[in-house]
């Protein structure tokens, strides 16, 4: 083993004992697997982390995987930059002068790129504000869907036609966020004006029994009652609570259970009558 490990070291070191080019390759190779795997590493152990049950019972759980993910890529860059750093003292390059020198730039880059540390600051403020977070479903600038990625510079919106929509964050005045708090679902029943409203209601009523236990249900549901008379009917209102990417499947569910119990209890609907005029 020790003659072994002579012998490689005379093919990576010159005469004066400093690494020579196939040393500095198989170095700049070394370096690049090292940076690989470890930022591979602590990306796996975060998402392990991230993804397990005990994390997604939090009511902030969205917000921490909008963090989270921000912070993996910023993990990333800075073991690939101490990489780069590692590689050009090895090539000897001075990086003490390179760092000064990339101060100053981004000094002077700041100025002109003013539109990019918007940008930043912005999207900064939009995560620390908790404004809305991967998943939620959002209008901004008038473009609506589900924040499939948020970052530092820019927010990327699923549209429903499946259109992937980047909005640079700087660009962001109002944000609707209708993913948080509660959305009402109202179906309106016409009856027919011969039917016992009394028995319309509690037919409704008994119609909706249990879709409270409904995992989509926030509040409710209830049967508000008569809410419109014509002449040839009434309409009867029931109401429900959901998250509003619920609230159509809420109503669905609703009127199938409405409509069905009326069916079978023969309850009719409003007649359309009019006059037929016969021509003579």
């Amino acid at each position: 083993m020790t003659r072994f490990t002579e012998d490689f070291s005379r093919y990576i070191r010159s005469e004066a004992g400093n690494l020579n080019v196939l040393g500095k390759i198989l170095g700049i190779v070394v370096i690049f697997i090292a940076a690989y795997i470890i930022s591979k590493v602590v990306s796996a152990l975060i998402s392990r982390k991230l993804y397990s049950k005990s994390m997604k019972k939090y009511n902030s759980y969205s917000r921490i995987v909008t963090i989270m993910e921000l912070i993996k890529k910023i993990i990333k860059i800075l073991i690939y930059f101490v990489a780069i750093m590692t590689v050009m003292e090895l090539i000897g390059i001075k990086t003490t002068s390179i760092l000064a020198t990339v101060g100053v730039g981004s000094l002077a880059l700041s100025f002109g790129a003013q539109n990019l540390v918007k940008d930043v600051i912005n999207g900064f403020f939009i995560i620390v504000e908790d404004q809305y977070a991967v998943g939620d479903l959002i209008e901004i600038s008038g473009f609506e869907g589900h924040v499939e990625e948020l970052g530092l510079r820019c927010t990327r919106l699923r549209d429903f036609n499946g259109m992937l929509h980047i909005i640079p964050n700087g660009t962001i005045s109002i944000v609707t966020n209708k993913q948080r708090g509660t959305m009402r679902s109202k179906v309106d029943v016409q009856i027919d004006i011969k039917e016992d409203p009394e028995v319309v209601i509690a037919l409704i009523e008994e119609s909706l029994i249990g879709l409270s236990d409904d995992p989509i249900v926030i509040k409710g549901p209830n049967v508000w009652g008569i809410t419109l008379n014509t002449e040839r009917g009434y309409t009867v209102s029931a109401v429900a609570y959901s998250r509003i990417t619920d609230k159509t499947n809420l109503e669905y569910e609703m009127r199938k259970r409405i409509i069905k119990i009326l069916n079978k209890n023969n309850i009719k609907l409003p007649q359309v009558r009019g006059n037929v005029n016969e021509v003579s």
